[in-house]
């Protein structure tokens, strides 16, 4: 991305339609602040009055790190 964020795995699905897309297997997430490691990937979108299986949350972009993950963090420097 333009904010330096690279997102790596071997194949990714998406479903236009539901606004879905889904990495079903290693993923690796690395950008100024941290890397993320997981098994397999899931994000989705939820727009405003849309009926959900998701448990009803609230309008937005989500994303989800399944089947194990791995997270390394560095805090950004106080400004």
């Amino acid at each position: 991305t333009s904010d330096g964020y690279v997102v790596e795995t071997e194949r990714v699905e998406t479903d236009l339609a539901e606004g879905e897309a889904r990495a079903p297997g290693r993923v690796v997430a690395q950008g100024p602040q941290g890397r993320i490691e997981s098994g397999s990937f899931r994000a989705q979108r939820v727009e405003p009055g849309e009926g959900t299986p998701l448990g009803g949350l609230e309008p937005g972009e989500y994303l989800w790190f399944e089947d194990g993950f791995r997270v390394n963090w560095t805090p950004a420097p106080p400004d």
